[in-house]
């Protein structure tokens, strides 16, 4: 059913309930225009009509490029007509949703966003899934369409801009602290605030539960928007035993990079300490070796509690692990299959290391 033409091109939406054919009026059925097909007109020539369409996609709102011009056609309308057909709360958690840079989100997360409870938010979510509005793509996670998205995000009010996605943020920072903790119990917790109000952080009963659930949500930890040293740290060990080292040293550097910029030497010294490490697991000693004496030298400047100095100090000890065979290397079998090397804070005993270790004052490494 057409939205509207431009050139040569008819704009329709379409929707699992619509039937083949059906009416432009249709469009204005609750839940309807979930998604946005161009197709040619019949019997024009497509190419140039369909690369200029694509240029006006790319520069207006995608709302605005794709208004029908009649007002039963107007993806605004037909979107609007929807949230008529559902409760207030349910309006407000779909703006919610909206603001989140993730394509999904679990009802945990979803429950910290809107700082509600989580059996409040199942119900609202199968609200909002009953009229179309959100999807399920596996269980236990909800999604939205991009359209749909940008409408919802637009319709945000007040302080929900600043407050949803502080609260967003802060429900994972708490949880993948303690996935973290849950998959390494001899790490030291970092984050000693209590959570924000209407936040539900996640709890683990053990490692497989952390496990599955950076497996689902590290995507989200290691993206530009949610990058902070806090959430590198967490995610280092899920990394490290899977031979995920490449995107280790990648997430670790982008972490240091906010830290030099903030001037967070805390921060500095954490992320300095798992990119050196990175570095030996792909086989670059040096690096190595700058990144973790640099960190210990952080840790001694800072005064920092005496078991964390001592893992600290061993990381630096350690580092000639660089050199080993299985630098750089995964088994034939994958690391995700127990072929793990050795990790510097799984054998900590006490000492300090010579000064060939400790490397005096080192220049602090860039890479």
């Amino acid at each position: 059913m057409a939205l509207g033409r431009r050139g040569n091109v008819v704009i329709a939406a379409t929707h699992p309930g619509f039937p083949p054919g059906g009416s432009a009026a249709a469009t204005a059925r609750p839940g309807a225009a979930q998604a946005v097909t161009l197709a040619p007109r019949p019997g024009a020539a497509p190419l140039s009509p369909l690369a200029a369409i694509a240029a006006e996609l790319r520069e207006t709102h995608p709302l605005d490029a794709l208004d029908g011009g009649e007002p039963a056609l107007r993806l605004r309308a037909v979107f609007s007509w929807s949230l008529r057909t559902v409760s207030a709360p349910a309006v407000r958690l779909l703006r919610l949703l909206a603001l989140c840079p993730a394509a999904d989100l679990g009802v945990p997360a979803a429950a910290s966003l809107a700082g509600v409870t989580r059996p409040t938010t199942r119900h609202l979510l199968d609200e909002l899934g009953r009229a179309n509005l959100v999807t399920e793509p596996s269980p236990g996670r909800t999604s939205m369409d991009d359209l749909l998205r940008a409408y919802a995000a637009a319709l945000t009010i007040g302080r929900e801009r600043q407050e949803a996605p502080a609260r967003l943020h802060d429900h994972y920072a708490h949880s993948a602290q303690a996935a973290a903790l849950a998959l390494s119990p001899h790490r030291f917790p970092i984050l000693t605030t209590t959570p924000l109000a209407g936040v539900t952080p996640e709890r683990f009963s053990g490692a497989d539960e952390a496990v599955a659930w950076f497996q689902a949500e590290h995507h989200l930890l290691m993206s530009r928007t949610f990058v902070t040293w806090q959430s590198a740290w967490a995610v280092h060990d899920f990394l490290d035993r899977r031979g995920r080292w490449q995107e280790q040293s990648q997430l670790q550097r982008a972490a240091l990079a906010t830290t030099l910029v903030s001037g967070d030497r805390v921060g500095q010294a954490h992320t300095r300490r798992n990119l050196g490490w990175a570095h030996a697991r792909l086989g670059r000693p040096e690096l190595a070796h700058a990144h973790l004496a640099y960190a210990l030298d952080l840790f001694e400047a800072l005064m920092v509690s005496e078991d964390r100095h001592t893992r600290y100090v061993h990381a630096v000890q350690r580092f000639h692990h660089a050199r080993s065979p299985w630098s750089g290397r995964v088994s034939s079998h994958g690391a995700e299959h127990g072929d793990r090397a050795p990790h510097p804070a799984h054998d900590d005993h006490g000492g300090r290391p010579s000064r060939r270790y400790r490397g005096g004052r080192v220049v602090p490494p860039h890479a």
